[in-house]
Parts: structure tokens; sequence; C-alpha cells
């Protein structure tokens, strides 16, 4: 599950279809970055910087967002769980 900072949420297949369709990352960059292991689970809590164009209008823009990711160890890797995304004036 993927809940961007505008409330819209997205399964897996939906959030890679808009990176094909929607949207570029031009950058992104971790201002900070905490994480907390719980056995087969961790928890990453930061704030995270990113510069996206939209394709549909090709405009470039800036977010900086609060991020909570749930993170899964499944047979020796790790896969994204849940991701939660806050704008940070």
């Amino acid at each position: 599950m993927h809940i961007h900072a505008n409330g819209a949420i997205e399964d897996r297949s939906a959030y890679f279809a808009s990176l094909r369709n929607k949207l570029e990352f031009l950058r992104f960059e971790r201002e900070t970055l905490e994480v907390r292991g719980h056995g087969d689970l961790a928890v990453a809590t930061g704030i995270l910087k990113q510069t996206l164009r939209d394709k549909d209008s090709n405009s470039m823009f800036e977010l900086r967002l609060a991020t909570t990711q749930v993170w899964w160890r499944s047979a020796k890797r790790w896969r994204q769980m849940s991701f939660h995304a806050t704008h940070i004036r």
C-alpha cells in the first residue's frame, strides 16, 4: 500500500503504473532517516525531499515529506509493505 501526501492510495500495481505513465523521479534525498528493527519487520521514518516531473504537463515540482515505511523480511529479501507520506511546509 502506498499512501501519497495528497491522500491518494495505491496498491502495488497502481503505484508502478503511475511511475510508468504519470511521474518521473528526477531527484530524491533523505534529510533524516531512522530505522527501528523488530525481528523480520522494520519501520523507517524520516524526511524525504523529491523533485518530480508530471509527464502530462511536463512541469516539475518539489516535495518535502515526512514518511513512514514498513518493511518485512521474507526469504532473505526485504519487501516494503506500506508507505505513507505527509507534506512538510
